[in-house]
């Protein structure tokens, strides 16, 4: 997270505002999934911490939807910078939370097996 950030920075100096908007609320929803994910570590009842992923998982698509917002200001040809690294720590981040909730991905038993 850091790393996007230190790059959002970077650059803010010559596009603005906007910029620093978006660089403000990545930061803000960072730190609301960092404390979210304390909570979901501490809580020991897996349906209480399932209850608290309900709230604590918007915050994942606020901050994937912040991200976008900061790369569609970004020249076609620094897109692919801030993309990779989107994607790989929203990856990060999804598997972590499934994890810390107690939900697996698993592929549906199909008919006949």
């Amino acid at each position: 997270m850091a790393s996007i950030v230190k790059a959002l920075e970077a650059r803010s100096g010559s596009a603005g505002s906007e910029d620093a908007e978006v660089i403000g609320e990545i930061e803000r929803l960072d730190q609301a999934l960092r404390e979210g994910f304390e909570r979901l570590e501490a809580e020991p009842d897996l349906a209480k911490c399932r209850e608290m992923a309900k709230e604590i998982g918007p915050y994942i698509g606020a901050l994937d939807s912040a991200f976008e917002r900061a790369n569609a200001t970004w020249s076609d040809g620094e897109r692919p910078l801030l993309e990779r690294h989107r994607d790989f720590m929203m990856g990060q981040l999804i598997g972590s939370f499934l994890a810390l909730a107690g939900w697996e991905l698993a592929t549906p038993a199909r008919s006949g097996e």
